[in-house]
């Protein structure tokens, strides 16, 4: 396996219900190790078609979560990665306190969990 090099892929989740249709998306990035992008991309396939489940909701109703693609595929130019960028999305919000001059205290941050 020492071969094989680091890949991210993004793969992009849909929930739905036969009542209410499509009721939320999600993106989520995960990391796989494979000799090529072919083998990367089977990779991804199979850890979005494991993740596809069919249950109840809290109304009762049955809700589906569907793998729907695999949006973007990347090679991690690194061996080691720690620190290592594996997303970056542009923000739909943008903060109207942040200016030219604005000071700035990113050590001060109390980041959320993001669920994963």
């Amino acid at each position: 396996m020492s071969s094989n090099r680091w890949f991210s892929g993004t793969l992009r989740f849909y929930w739905a219900t036969q009542k209410d249709g499509c009721l939320d998306c999600e993106d989520s990035v995960y990391i796989v190790r494979a000799q090529d992008f072919d083998e990367a991309l089977c990779r991804l396939v199979a850890i979005g078609r494991k993740r596809e489940k069919t249950y109840k909701n809290v109304e009762g109703q049955e809700t589906r979560e569907r793998f729907a693609s695999v949006t973007t595929l990347d090679a991690l130019r690194s061996e080691d990665l720690d620190g290592v960028e594996v997303s970056s999305r542009p923000v739909d919000e943008l903060d109207p306190g942040f200016t030219f001059d604005a000071e700035l205290r990113p050590d001060a941050s109390r980041p959320e969990h993001s669920g994963v």
